[in-house]
């Protein structure tokens, strides 16, 4: 059973809390769940800032980013689209159309999160994939390419300073 949509505020917290138990995943030792943690954390923070991101208003700058995209596509929530399915558009492909400097990063995440749950795990340790959260999470709080998203970015650098 679904609620109603999580706040940006929300994304956020839950993205902290998913990394604090990656961290604690990490720091116990080789734990290959923390990847999926740090998958976990990042998929908030694209979620936070699908959320607000005023693109999803805005019809022209919408087509302009991708002819398809539609302001519903703001919703989605599955990581791919399906054929068949309703939704044209998964959050990996928004990430990839709207967030293009992210995207390597966000999809080794999911690609390690789909490999620990569904099939034999990592071969790496959980640095990269630390580093690629972290990436994420500099781009959303500092970023140019970000200035639309002002108020996630407050969120993100009052997260910093705890």
């Amino acid at each position: 059973m679904t609620g109603p949509p999580l706040t940006i505020s929300e994304h956020v917290e839950r993205s902290r809390y998913h990394k604090r138990v990656g961290d604690a995943l990490h720091s116990s030792g080789p734990d290959s769940w923390g990847a999926v943690c740090y998958f976990y954390s990042a998929f908030h923070l694209v979620r936070a800032a699908l959320t607000r991101d005023p693109i999803f208003s805005d019809l022209s700058q919408l087509k302009k980013a991708h002819p398809g995209l539609i302001p519903d596509d703001r919703g989605a929530t599955a990581h791919q689209a399906r054929r068949g399915s309703e939704r044209r558009f998964g959050v990996n492909d928004l990430v990839r159309i709207l967030h293009p400097d992210i995207f390597p990063a966000y999809y080794r995440l999911h690609g390690a999160s789909v490999g620990v749950r569904y099939e034999k795990g990592i071969s790496s340790g959980l640095d990269g994939f630390l580093e690629d959260l972290e990436d994420i999470e500099e781009h959303f709080a500092t970023s140019d390419a970000c200035e639309r998203l002002e108020d996630l970015r407050e969120l993100l650098q009052a997260r910093a300073e705890k």
